[in-house]
């Protein structure tokens, strides 16, 4: 409101100004073609009568002066015989004997009146001046009825513009206050506080982006309370084994040298798979805090993708499942870190043939003109359709009740989400349950 008047009440005072000057320039031109048309009079008709002039002045509702050539004034209209010619001062009367015209605002016994003069000239010689008197009474009336207008409207315009505003600023800061405490609800912990979008504009978008942050806390809060529940049973487990089968060994609870290597292996499996856990989380965190750095360089993915079967090899053949490459046919370079790409086929192969029972899993190797795209393909047990949206989430679980079954943490999926982003990557899942899956990715192709 204060910027509107800031900026409302000066516009109003200069419109005022403007009107004002507009009417006392008027006036001033009106008055001062009738005293050159006075002066025509005279010029056209040297015997003219004074009574002709009075006639006119009458006429025109005016007092007229005739000056001679000294200054002196020596014909008044009759009628206005009362205004004392005092006004006409010396510095007024030279500027006429200097032959300039004259226009000011002068006030005579609190009256205000427009003084104009206009000097007599014939084959240049000054022969006196004709000087009008204009009252000013009915122009100061008008302009106060338009100023009075003028003060009435900035007041309707002034009251329309408070109500808006106050109707404005409600409107506004309800549901900014409703956003204030929805804020705080949520702060304390009370995710499911939604806030009401009622409109489409920027409170609304700022509602909308509240509840959506609300959600996102929320999803937030129950993934770290279900990774919380599932990485403490997943190092728990190997734990328990290791406290258990170091026990055993300690206090020599086996009968046979073979018993004891078993338990052995038994501690290294379980160390093993304790610190791929803990590898896991270590990555995963410096990739989310953009602490994992890249040692990029050209490699060629077929060599990759067959150097992760190699790797892979023994495992599937203990479950009895083939492996196949379709590499590309021209070398398909890309622009990244060797270590993470072969991190990240090792990850997918392994999740392919953990779940997996029988069948085969292969990797098909294409290239585009700009990209590259390796797919691995597996026939396992497939990912039901409402799930595949979730499974590049943290610590997210497909069969939550079987998972513990297949081993891992859970985390290898995040790990290979965040790599492939690194590498300026996608990768999509597809799959159909008991028929397998196909996980793509692609690479942006490096031209040599």
């Amino acid at each position: 409101m204060s910027v509107f008047l800031l900026l409302f009440l000066p516009t109003a005072w200069l419109m005022d100004r403007l009107v004002v000057s507009h009417t006392y320039q008027q006036k001033h031109k009106e008055m001062n073609e009738l005293a050159l048309h006075f002066v025509s009079m005279i010029h056209n008709d040297t015997l003219l009568k004074m009574d002709a002039l009075e006639t006119m002045a009458d006429f025109t509702r005016v007092t007229l002066f005739v000056l001679d050539s000294q200054g002196k004034v020596t014909a008044t209209s009759k009628h206005h015989h009362e205004i004392d010619p005092v006004f006409l001062t010396e510095e007024y009367v030279r500027t006429l004997q200097a032959g300039n015209q004259l226009e000011k605002n002068i006030t005579i016994d609190n009256v205000s009146y427009t003084l104009t003069g206009v000097p007599m000239i014939t084959n240049g010689s000054l022969q006196g001046s004709i000087v009008i008197l204009n009252s000013l009474t009915d122009t100061e009336e008008m302009l106060q009825s338009h100023r009075q207008i003028l003060y009435l409207a900035v007041i309707a315009i002034m009251s329309a513009a408070a109500g808006i505003i106050y109707w404005l600023s409600r409107r506004i800061s309800r549901p900014m206050r409703q956003m204030a405490d929805a804020t705080r609800a949520i702060a304390e912990g009370q995710l499911e506080t939604r806030v009401e979008v009622l409109s489409d504009d920027e409170v609304g978008s700022l509602a909308y982006a509240i509840n959506h942050m609300a959600e996102e806390l929320k999803r937030y809060r129950d993934s770290r309370n279900e990774f919380i529940a599932n990485i403490s049973h997943e190092l728990k487990t190997p734990v328990t084994y290791l406290e258990g089968y170091a026990q055993v060994i300690q206090q020599e609870w086996y009968e046979t040298e073979e018993e004891k290597q078993q338990y052995i292996g038994i501690i290294a499996d379980e160390a093993k798979r304790l610190n791929r856990i803990i590898q896991d989380l270590f990555d995963l965190t410096k990739m989310e805090e953009g602490q994992l750095s890249l040692l990029p360089e050209q490699v060629d993915m077929n060599t990759i993708c067959q150097s992760s079967l190699l790797k892979v090899q023994h495992k599937a053949e203990q479950k009895g499942l083939q492996l196949q490459i379709s590499a590309a046919e021209s070398h398909p370079y890309i622009w990244g870190d060797p270590v993470r790409l072969e991190q990240i086929m090792l990850n997918l192969l392994d999740n392919a043939i953990r779940y997996t029972k029988a069948g085969d899993v292969s990797i098909r190797v294409t290239t585009g003109t700009e990209q590259i795209r390796i797919s691995i393909i597996d026939t396992g047990q497939g990912i039901p359709p409402d799930e595949l949206s979730n499974v590049f989430e943290r610590f997210y679980r497909v069969e939550k009740s079987r998972s513990r079954q297949y081993g891992g943490s859970g985390l290898g999926l995040a790990i290979v989400a965040k790599l492939v982003d690194m590498h300026q990557g996608t990768i999509d899942v597809q799959s159909q349950e008991s028929i397998g899956t196909t996980c793509t990715i692609t690479f942006p192709r490096l031209l040599t």
